[in-house]
């Protein structure tokens, strides 16, 4: 089965619709949202990811036939509550939707960092152990751990 091809606007072809923003295009979902009076160079990215289209929609295209692409991204500013998910069409350069949660708090918040970086690395790793935290939530990537395989 042949695959179909999306266009964004800095005209690179992708092989499949549902393939990954690729650097181009994040750095393009950035300048957009960023030159947006309501966002500016202050705003701060949680997450951004393709939006996915209906899988309706994606079964009935045709080989050689587009979609456009576009993206989420959350927004959010240090100096004030909320999130804002933005939605970018990466095929037409704009910002389409804009959808604010105003009560919502940023899965990605910039105060543990600082904070980690003010009392030292070696500390946060030693209050991590006093804690008594489960080791299948510390475990480092790269290595296969059997069920009842401890650090």
């Amino acid at each position: 089965m042949g695959h179909s091809s999306c266009q964004s606007s800095s005209n690179e072809t992708f092989s499949y619709p549902l393939d990954p923003l690729n650097p181009d295009e994040i750095r393009a979902v950035v300048r957009i949202v960023k030159s947006d009076a309501r966002f500016g160079e202050h705003a701060l990215f949680e997450t951004m990811m393709i939006v996915e289209p209906d899988p309706e929609i994606l079964r009935a295209l045709a080989p050689g036939e587009s979609l456009p692409r576009l993206a989420h991204v959350n927004v959010f500013f240090n100096n004030k509550p909320g999130v804002t998910r933005v939605t970018v069409s990466l095929t037409a350069g704009k910002i389409v939707d804009v959808r604010a949660f105003p009560d919502a708090q940023p899965m990605l918040q910039l105060e543990p960092f600082w904070k980690f970086a003010m009392i030292g690395f070696q500390e946060v790793l030693s209050v991590i152990q006093r804690q008594d935290v489960d080791a299948s939530t510390t475990r480092p990537h790269g290595r296969n751990y059997t069920q009842d395989e401890t650090l």
